[in-house]
């Protein structure tokens, strides 16, 4: 992986100025901006496409997974019997470490520059972990996709959930139902990524409910994210999953802080 990024300098502000100006045009003229101005890889600056064929060449998945509470070793994810008293997830699988460089970068222009567009390749990287991983086969045929929901202030600031553009893609390609609704954000809070260890396990308490809870009782659900840290998120979005009546909760992500 190269150590110091290609990228132009106004290549992401020029990605940013394109993608808000087509958001205000319209989808039907999109086929067009994306002739007219094509995509550039988001670390490097190459066109053509978010992530070039050399710099996704650079990544590699991450050879070992862990419990999401204690952080010990294994190979599946697979939460600790006892950390599973205060946090009940079964699993918890992500795809690349933080220090995979155009990984983190994907995310965070998707993020912080609102470049849903580049969502599509986000979710290809997720897809190509799942099959590789074999986590397809480790999960329920009926399994429910539900991404992390955002509260609405902050949907509306950004314009669209981009544990959605990961989650939708990613049910689809599988054949398993798809829930963007199901779980919801009733509180807002300070961005976890401004915040401490200490402070985001007590940023997200009681922030997270399940609608439709008939609906839930007993099925399997899979949390998607962008991101896992200390893991705060997933742990609330699982407890309140459980506390309305799913039968298991797994998560997933496309990176490990």
């Amino acid at each position: 992986m190269p150590g110091k990024s290609m990228r132009p300098d106004g290549a992401i502000n020029s990605n940013k100025r394109i993608e808000i100006l087509k958001g205000k045009i319209g989808k039907s003229l999109s086929c067009l901006f994306d002739f007219v101005f094509p995509p550039v890889c988001l670390e490097c600056g190459r066109r053509g496409e978010w992530l070039c064929a050399a710099c996704k060449g650079s990544l590699w998945f991450r050879p070992n997974q862990d419990c999401l509470v204690c952080g010990k070793p294994n190979e599946n994810g697979e939460s600790c019997w006892i950390c599973r008293e205060t946090a009940p997830l079964r699993h918890c699988w992500a795809a690349y470490s933080y220090k995979q460089k155009p990984a983190v970068a994907l995310v965070k222009r998707i993020k912080y520059e609102f470049i849903s567009k580049a969502g599509e390749t986000a979710a290809e990287l997720l897809i190509e972990f799942v099959l590789e991983k074999r986590i397809n086969e480790a999960l329920p045929k009926n399994v429910c996709v539900v991404p992390v929901p955002l509260h609405w202030h902050r949907y509306c600031w950004r314009g669209f959930n981009q544990s959605a553009l990961l989650a939708q893609p990613l049910a689809q390609h599988f054949g398993w139902s798809f829930e963007p609704r199901l779980l919801q954000r009733i509180k807002s809070s300070k961005p976890q990524a401004m915040l401490s260890r200490e402070e985001r396990l007590k940023n997200l308490a009681d922030h997270f409910e399940v609608n439709k809870r008939q609906e839930i009782k007993n099925k399997h659900i899979l949390l998607v994210d962008d991101v896992v840290t200390t893991g705060g998120t997933m742990i609330e979005c699982a407890k309140a999953l459980k506390a309305a009546g799913a039968k298991s909760v797994c998560a997933l992500t496309l990176l490990r802080g």
